[in-house]
């Protein structure tokens, strides 16, 4: 069952170069049955948006500019704006900088990000 399974998300992978698939496996779902998810790019440009919104929000309410935190954390500050505007797909590193920087938890910057199931 796998191999088929992992030769049917090869595939996917290789027609669809624009989605990512997530497998959802039998635990998740009930024995025996699986189920393929798309991560369309539009879900990813959401979720980029409201992570980027969510750090501004933080950040205004430390009463920082961006010019302050990003000197403030090492970053440069074009970089900070473009996360902030939802136009990077920030590194799990820069993201762990910006939450010690903001004094929070890392789910606590991404508190709200994620799409909901059906908008997969």
């Amino acid at each position: 069952m796998w191999q088929n399974v992992k030769s049917l998300v090869q595939t996917i992978a290789y027609f669809s170069k624009l989605e990512q698939w997530l497998l959802i496996s039998d635990r998740l779902i009930g024995a025996g049955n699986y189920a393929l998810l798309m991560i369309t790019k539009k879900n990813v440009e959401q979720i980029r948006l409201r992570l980027g919104a969510r750090i501004s929000e933080l950040r205004v309410s430390k009463g920082l500019s961006q010019y302050q935190f990003s000197k403030m954390i090492g970053m440069d500050r074009t970089y900070l704006i473009s996360v902030e505007k939802g136009r990077r797909n920030v590194s799990i590193d820069n993201l762990s900088k910006i939450a010690c920087g903001l004094g929070v938890r890392l789910s606590t910057l991404l508190e709200n990000v994620d799409v909901e199931m059906q908008d997969c």
